[in-house]
């Protein structure tokens, strides 16, 4: 017999978290549009969580997608970027605590 989980965690969720998805979209407009721009739920929460719904009960713990800090930035912005989107990630576990139960920092 098949056991049910209770929980679903989906334990590497890549994301573009919506504020560092518009920095990225000015800093390396090319990478964006090659990397981002057409998945929709790396930075749309409305279209992530539409997805989350249709296999309920689900979490998930949250790591940056590409492209890599260093990808887009020079080592001189990289420390400021990583600070922007781990702070992000950790505002989005807040705000959501249904959702995300916890992020994979990053560092430069």
């Amino acid at each position: 017999m098949k056991q049910t989980y209770q929980l679903k965690i989906d334990a590497y969720a890549h994301i573009v978290p919506p504020k560092y998805s518009a920095v990225l979209a000015k800093m390396a407009p090319q990478q964006y549009g090659l990397k981002v721009a057409y998945v929709r739920s790396l930075y749309d929460l409305d279209e992530r969580f539409r997805i989350m719904d249709k296999y309920e009960p689900l979490k998930q713990v949250l790591t940056l997608a590409w492209p890599k800090l260093e990808e887009v930035a020079g080592s001189d912005k990289t420390p400021d970027l990583a600070r922007q989107v781990n702070d992000e990630m950790a505002e989005l576990i807040l705000k959501y605590p249904d959702r995300f139960v916890a992020a994979i920092a990053i560092l430069p």
